[in-house]
């Protein structure tokens, strides 16, 4: 374990870990987005929907956060692995959190506008604004699949040891998430009822599972440490 990763900081990133899966349920469950037009340009003045952004945000760094501490708990054991994982789950993190960023800053102060407007050429033009976005919206939400995808990939390959107890099993089920996001990705642009079912079954029962399970890998003889000892973090 480099220098700099104290059991203090695994600590950290492990409770960082226990609370992303508190915070994934708020993501999925907190609010649900109207698809029509006419009410999402409402959304600017929905309290819980700019708080859902926020929590999204939130949610977002506690994730960066747990996955740091994976890497830096097994750097020794395979570094490339790890660091190309790493920067997966950084534009990952990074990337959800443009949108939100952007959603706040940019997408509700045209809703704004739109709802505000009288001129009718002027609505049309936010119109075609707001419209344009779902596109890039898709774009950003694509990247985000395909990182994340490979970030649980390349973990999983790093931790992959036969035998080796905890390691194993949590190598094993970032595998089979890396597995589930590429499913994501493919029900994005061909949905079926069967395919979305499940996925947002999986998404507040998986998911909660799998990041408590990291979080209790990081804990798991980090948790008692010699403040004397501890550097770094």
């Amino acid at each position: 374990m480099p220098r700099t990763a104290s059991s203090r900081f695994l600590v950290f990133c492990g409770g960082c870990a226990l609370l992303s899966a508190l915070t994934t349920f708020g993501v999925h469950l907190l609010f649900e987005v109207p698809t029509a037009f006419e009410q999402q340009v409402q959304l600017y003045q929905a309290p819980r929907y700019v708080f859902r952004c926020l929590w999204v945000i939130g949610h977002c760094v506690l994730v960066l956060f747990s996955v740091l501490g994976v890497a830096l708990k097994r750097w020794e054991q395979a570094p490339g692995w790890l660091l190309a994982g790493l920067l997966c789950f950084v534009v990952f993190g990074l990337t959800d959190i443009l949108r939100m960023t952007l959603t706040l800053s940019y997408v509700n102060l045209l809703r704004e506008k739109y709802v505000l407007a009288t001129d009718p050429a002027v609505r049309l033009v936010l119109q075609t604004q707001l419209e344009a976005w779902a596109g890039i919206n898709t774009g950003l939400f694509l990247l985000f699949f395909v990182a994340f995808g490979l970030g649980n990939l390349l973990y999983g390959l790093a931790l992959w040891r036969p035998g080796a107890g905890p390691d194993h099993l949590l190598s094993v089920g970032l595998l089979v998430w890396a597995g589930l996001s590429l499913w994501g990705i493919v029900n994005r642009f061909w949905p079926t009822d069967a395919g979305g079912w499940v996925l947002d079954g999986l998404a507040v029962t998986g998911q909660p599972l799998m990041r408590a399970a990291l979080g209790w890998w990081l804990l798991r003889g980090n948790w008692d440490w010699n403040p004397a000892s501890a550097v770094g973090a």
